[in-house]
């Protein structure tokens, strides 16, 4: 581009003017002194309070789907209804705000969050799997032992 097209785009960019702000300050630049859009405050205290709710809830609605549980568990569904998660989180949200851990920071695009969500409803399954089939092996030992001392 030679001279004549750059002072022609100079001048059409000061015939436009500067681009209007969002917040209203002229020249799409803050007014000095004057801050960005504020971030909203959230307490710790309540961001810990409504993440540990949030867990407990997707906890027990995935223990109580058929797609993961042939029959679908009920336990958590009925021991754990949203008028009771608050009170069962408020404790630990105060635990957690207390070491300055505010689960707020941490989103649901956040990778701790993500692998909680994804695999702790496979490791509840297969931890309950697990205890199951060791249960029904320690039976079916003791029921040997108790064959072999009656032989005896």
């Amino acid at each position: 581009m030679n001279a004549a097209g750059l002072e022609g785009l100079a001048a059409e960019a000061e015939r436009i003017g500067p681009a209007p702000a969002e917040d209203g300050a002229e020249g799409g630049a803050l007014a000095e002194g004057q801050g960005g859009p504020a971030a909203p405050v959230v307490d710790p205290m309540e961001a810990n309070r409504t993440a540990l709710c949030m867990v407990v809830a997707l906890l027990r609605e995935a223990t109580a789907a058929p797609v993961l549980w042939n029959p679908p568990l009920r336990t958590l569904a009925e021991q754990l209804p949203d008028e009771r998660l608050p009170a069962l989180a408020e404790p630990w949200a105060r635990v957690l705000t207390h070491y300055g851990v505010n689960l707020g920071d941490y989103g649901l695009d956040h990778p701790i969050a993500a692998a909680i969500i994804t695999t702790g409803p496979v490791l509840w399954g297969v931890a309950r799997s697990l205890s199951a089939e060791l249960a029904a092996r320690n039976a079916a030992n003791g029921a040997k032992v108790d064959q072999a001392k009656a032989a005896a």
